[in-house]
């Protein structure tokens, strides 16, 4: 088993309980791997999530990572380890549609 390089961009989200399932961790993320793209000029980032973790796995499709390989945290606890390529034609600031980018 592998994981996250030291060189890789990691993405993770977390949500208080009280406030899950209203969308909130996916337009966050949204804005947040713009910003990622914008500052760091990676090609792809990562995100760990353990596979009993179905409502940030939902939240991972969604943005559209997809699955790269089984992990480790750096506590030897097993994880999924996603990755999100970077898309120049998907790059719009939230809110913002594919046209008024032209």
């Amino acid at each position: 088993m592998v994981g996250i390089s030291t060189d890789e961009v990691e993405a993770g989200w977390e949500i208080v309980e009280e406030l899950r399932g209203r969308g909130l961790a996916t337009e966050a993320m949204s804005a947040a791997i713009a910003d990622a793209w914008e500052r760091t000029g990676a090609d792809h980032l990562v995100a760990y999530i353990s596979a009993e973790n179905t409502a940030s796995l939902r939240v991972a499709d969604k943005l559209g990572f997809r699955f790269r390989e089984h992990g480790l945290t750096k506590s030897g606890d097993p994880m999924l380890v996603f990755e999100l390529r970077r898309d120049p034609d998907r790059l719009t600031r939230v809110g913002e549609t594919s046209d008024e980018r032209q």
